[in-house]
């Protein structure tokens, strides 16, 4: 009985894409991590991050606003621009000022999904 033999496969031939791995998560004490995934380096030589964060529908209605003040002010800025801005303008702030800004912020409480047993 004859054998037949597959073709050689050409030099230079490119193996079929393999599917990542799949990692387990590690078991965590249900908070989240304090630092995130470094994405770049931006060119003034900062580390850039990527975090996500919820907001209020209100939340976001108020960053289009300022994003629309900051066009009419012929400034292009991104949301996260905003945040930022917000952030260390909410540094500068005194103590007590600080303590007044965040008790007059309305909490948010979503749910989270119910992990199944």
């Amino acid at each position: 009985m004859p054998t037949t033999k597959k073709p050689a496969a050409k030099r230079g031939a490119r193996a079929l894409p393999r599917k990542p791995a799949v990692r387990k998560r590690p078991a965590t004490s249900g908070k989240a991590p304090a630092i995130k995934k470094v994405v770049a380096a931006a060119p003034s030589g900062l580390q850039v991050v990527r975090d996500r964060f919820k907001m209020s529908i209100a939340d976001l209605d108020l960053l289009k606003t300022l994003k629309e003040r900051c066009l009419a002010l012929e400034m292009d800025v991104k949301k996260s621009a905003i945040i930022r801005a917000g952030i260390h303008m909410l540094t500068s702030l005194a103590p007590d000022a600080l303590a007044e800004r965040m008790r007059a912020l309305p909490a948010l409480d979503v749910p989270r999904k119910k992990k199944r047993a």
